[in-house]
């Protein structure tokens, strides 16, 4: 709607460029980083994009971001920004004012997100925003045993990305085809991308 906006583009933190000689230099050059960063005076609405961990965000396998260039939310607080874009950790997530959309494209079998981006709007100096779903694959994990593969078979995976993990004995081992199981899999489940 032509309403102006100040954007802050906060780059990702090279913690190899800010070593100190010792644990407690190496935090102050952080600080610093971040301080100079955040020591801006907007004059319109502002948006924030930061490509790093956020203190709270956690990555696919459930694991807090814990590095020690990760980005406190207080060090922006004076500056109230509508909106923080963060890139950095591909599964969508909202910690505070901190919004990762996730990947557009999942990468690997961990981002099982449905692919995405956040349509910001600014209005009367407020801020919405909205997922926006991409047309591309999503990522899904099926876990079974050969006793429960043709099971699997029979499931509705059209238009997903699979990843079937199969337990097997060492002598189904000996005895299986994983190149003919995939294409029964594929053909049978209408899946995009089989990968077992």
């Amino acid at each position: 709607n032509g309403e102006k906006v100040d954007i802050l583009a906060i780059p990702e933190p090279r913690k190899s460029l800010l070593l100190g000689k010792n644990t407690e230099e190496t935090e102050k050059n952080i600080g610093k980083y971040f301080d100079s960063a955040a020591d801006v005076k907007p004059k319109n609405p502002l948006i924030v994009m930061f490509h790093g961990e956020v203190t709270g965000a956690k990555y696919p396998n459930g694991k807090e971001a814990i590095s020690d260039t990760r980005l406190s939310a207080k060090r922006l607080d004076h500056l109230n920004p509508l909106y923080i874009a963060c890139g950095h950790i591909h599964i969508p997530q909202d910690v505070n004012n901190f919004h990762y959309s996730g990947s557009p494209i999942p990468l690997d079998f961990g981002e099982l997100h449905k692919p995405s981006y956040n349509l910001v709007t600014v209005k009367d100096g407020k801020c919405d925003f909205e997922k926006v779903l991409l047309p591309f694959a999503q990522n899904r994990v099926v876990d079974c045993t050969l006793k429960t593969f043709e099971a699997v078979c029979k499931m509705n995976l059209k238009g997903l990305n699979v990843k079937i993990c199969l337990t097997l004995t060492p002598e189904e081992r000996r005895n299986f085809n994983s190149a003919e199981r995939t294409k029964i899999a594929q053909e049978s489940t209408g899946a995009e991308f089989i990968n077992s």
